[in-house]
C-alpha cells in the first residue's frame, strides 16, 4: 500500500491511537517482552524462588525433564495463550507420574506466568485455575493398623551379611550372633537360620 504524500493509511493511524491510549491508561504492554523464551524465563524464576535449595532442585528436574522439552523454547507470549498444551502436559505427558511432580510442574508454569503478568510482559494468561486429576497416588492406607504394645507382629529372619556394608548390628534379635529380625518382610526365611 503506497503512502500518498501526508496520507497514512486509517490501518496505521488505528494502531498509532491504539497505542497512544494504552500508554495513557498505563496498559500498554511492549510485545518484545514477552518474546523471550519461557525455558529462560522459568530458569530465573526459580533462581529467585524464595524455597530450600531442594525446592530449587525440584523445580530444575522438572524443567530440565517435561517442561523444558514440551514448552521452553515456546515464547512466553505464546505459553500464555496455549492452555490446551499446559493441560496435556500436566495430565497426558505427566499424567502417569506422581501427583506430587505434576503439582510441581503446575506451581513452576503458573508461577512464571504470574510473575510475567507483575512485571509487565504479557497482559494476562489462560493457565490458571487447571485442576488436576488425582492418579491414584500412594493407594488408600485406611486398613493399615499400627501395632500396640502386647500385639504380635509377624516377623522374619535374616543373615546381617545381606544388609549394607558398614553397618555393625552386633547381637540383634534372633537369639544368635549377626542374625536381624525383621518385621513383616514378606519372602525372607520364616525361622531363625541354623
Amino acid at each position: 500500500m503506497a503512502v500518498i504524500a501526508g496520507r497514512q493509511p486509517s490501518r496505521l493511524v488505528g494502531v498509532r491511537v491504539k497505542i497512544a491510549h494504552d500508554k495513557r491508561a498505563r496498559v500498554f504492554i511492549d510485545p518484545k517482552l514477552g518474546s523471550a523464551r519461557f525455558g529462560d524465563e522459568c530458569e530465573k524464576w526459580i533462581s529467585r524462588h524464595a524455597g530450600t535449595e531442594l525446592t530449587k532442585e525440584a523445580y530444575k528436574g522438572i524443567l530440565r525433564s517435561h517442561v523444558g522439552p514440551v514448552l521452553g523454547d515456546r515464547t512466553l507470549a505464546a505459553v500464555a495463550q496455549f492452555r490446551d498444551d499446559v493441560i496435556d502436559l500436566l495430565t497426558i505427558r505427566l499424567g502417569e507420574g506422581s501427583n506430587s511432580r505434576r503439582k510441581i510442574a503446575r506451581a513452576l508454569i503458573t508461577g512464571v506466568l504470574d510473575e510475567a503478568v507483575r512485571a509487565g510482559k504479557i497482559t494476562m494468561h489462560r493457565c490458571g485455575g487447571i485442576t488436576l486429576p488425582d492418579n491414584g497416588g500412594n493407594g488408600n492406607h485406611d486398613d493399615f493398623v499400627f501395632p500396640t504394645h502386647g500385639t504380635t507382629v509377624p516377623v522374619c529372619y535374616m543373615r546381617a551379611s545381606f544388609l549394607p556394608t558398614g553397618i555393625n548390628l552386633g547381637d540383634v534379635g534372633g537369639g544368635e550372633p549377626g542374625v536381624v529380625v525383621v518385621p513383616s518382610c514378606a519372602g525372607l526365611v520364616a525361622s531363625p537360620p541354623s
